[in-house]
């Protein structure tokens, strides 16, 4: 009895230092960021490359994200929306501050799984 008290403290406290862990590091695949430009590129009747840049707002850095084609049709629908969203905007004019997630594939291309504007 007395080994199970010891043991269920070192479980609970692991969890609870495990937990902000993975919570910092899905930040690492964001970024926020004022659009800088929303292209869309119409490569053949069946493929369309839609693209959006961003200047970061932590390092000024220029980036630039392709929309994921990977995920599943219902994350792609509202990727998509998002994207229609941006695309009807006067990008000079308006500015929009927006958080991307993203994943990097094997040829470093950044690609945005997720949008949201934020003002």
């Amino acid at each position: 009895m007395k080994l199970l008290l010891p043991l269920r403290v070192l479980i609970c406290s692991l969890l609870f230092f495990a937990a902000p862990t993975s919570a910092c590091s899905a930040l690492d695949a964001a970024h926020i960021g004022k659009v800088l430009s929303v292209d869309e590129e119409v490569l053949s009747a069946n493929e369309v490359v839609r693209s959006l840049t961003i200047q970061d707002a932590e390092t000024g850095d220029s980036l630039t994200f392709t929309l994921d084609d990977t995920v599943s049709i219902e994350h792609k629908v509202l990727l998509n929306a998002e994207f229609d969203i941006l695309l009807k905007l006067d990008i000079p004019s308006e500015g929009p501050t927006i958080f991307v997630q993203y994943r990097q594939n094997e040829f470093d291309e950044l690609l945005a799984t997720e949008i949201k504007r934020l003002n």
